[in-house]
């Protein structure tokens, strides 16, 4: 896990993408543990099951259904526990991006269709290897100190303007004009 860790934590826009690993409710925790740990990081959940994460916090990208643009601006993906993380017709991932997959079938030998590259895939329990991330970095000084740093700090802030204007953005959405009819087409 030191590998991913480590790759999350020095990319410039690292993306986690997850769709089942709210099945265990442990995992939003350790999943907000992380992105707090690592300014920048985000969270696009395409709706597998139970809440992921929270749609509250700033690093969440929203819920899709594996289609958002994040995935194309992303250099660093870690995979937890998702079918289709993205559709390549639509939102592929960056050719440099670097992906690394964890999953209790990170095959998918369930689904004949269901493949997208990885640098790396892990057989593992996504709390156990959320656990062992944040454990790594909180216990590694080199991350400690560099992601303290104002380099950091001010990627954690542009996250939080995102995030501000995309829940305004989605807030004006529900606003109607006074003589707006509504309209059930």
């Amino acid at each position: 896990m030191s590998r991913i860790a480590g790759s999350l934590a020095q990319a410039e826009n690292p993306l986690i993408i997850t769709g089942y690993s709210g099945r265990n409710h442990l995992n939003p925790s350790e999943l907000v543990k992380l992105v707090d740990t690592i300014p920048g990081l985000r969270v696009f959940d395409t709706m597998g099951s139970d809440m992921c994460f929270p749609f509250s916090h700033p690093g969440s990208v929203g819920f899709r259904f594996s289609s958002d643009i994040c995935t194309t601006e992303a250099d660093v993906i870690l995979v937890l526990d998702c079918d289709v993380p993205w559709i390549p017709a639509r939102n592929p991932p960056r050719k440099d991006a670097r992906i690394f997959h964890v999953d209790v079938d990170p095959l998918n030998s369930m689904i004949q269709n269901s493949f997208f590259p990885a640098h790396g895939r892990w057989r593992a329990d996504n709390h156990t290897a959320l656990t062992q991330i944040n454990t790594y970095l909180k216990d590694t000084p080199y991350f400690q100190t560099r992601l303290e740093s104002p380099e950091y700090i001010k990627r954690r802030q542009r996250v939080k303007e995102k995030h501000s204007a995309r829940l305004n953005a989605i807030k004006a959405l529900a606003q109607s004009t006074p003589n707006q009819t509504l309209n059930i087409h």
